[in-house]
């Protein structure tokens, strides 16, 4: 499994993150933080919340990369430690550089997960498959015996 460390230090925030290849559980959880991110998003922009677009993409997107790729996260902003999962209100009003880079190594390891990227599955090569039965791998009726 690939995996990438980074770290980031600032006045106020000092951050070491760890992302991996993504496992069948944590796609499943990419899944489930972007559905749940939608169904908010959606709430938000049906209330007028300012920068409610802004938000729905990160909120959709983005920050379900980010946590649903990482799988060690440990830092300290203000002083107070971050908790994990970090809460996505507070992710807001980190620095832009520190959210780049987070995203950046999220998707150097996971680059299929970039939005508007092809998925894998759904690749140009289509799958190699055989109507031929037979175990000597000849066509039916072409078999000959000796």
């Amino acid at each position: 499994m690939k995996t990438k460390t980074f770290s980031y230090k600032d006045d106020d925030l000092a951050v070491k993150v760890t992302v991996a290849e993504a496992t069948v559980l944590q796609g499943i959880k990419r899944m489930q933080l972007r559905a749940s991110g939608n169904a908010i998003a959606i709430q938000e922009m049906d209330d007028g919340i300012p920068d409610a677009s802004a938000r729905a993409l990160l909120r959709r997107y983005i920050y379900p990369d980010m946590v649903a790729g990482t799988i060690e996260f440990k830092g300290i902003w203000n002083e107070v430690e971050l908790e994990w999962p970090i809460d996505f209100e507070l992710l807001l009003t980190l620095p832009f550089k520190f959210q780049s880079n987070w995203e950046n190594a999220v998707y150097e390891v996971n680059p299929y997960w970039i939005p508007g990227e092809p998925d894998p599955k759904e690749s140009d090569e289509s799958p190699t498959t055989s109507t031929n039965d037979s175990p000597t791998g000849s066509k039916p009726g072409t078999e000959t015996t000796t």
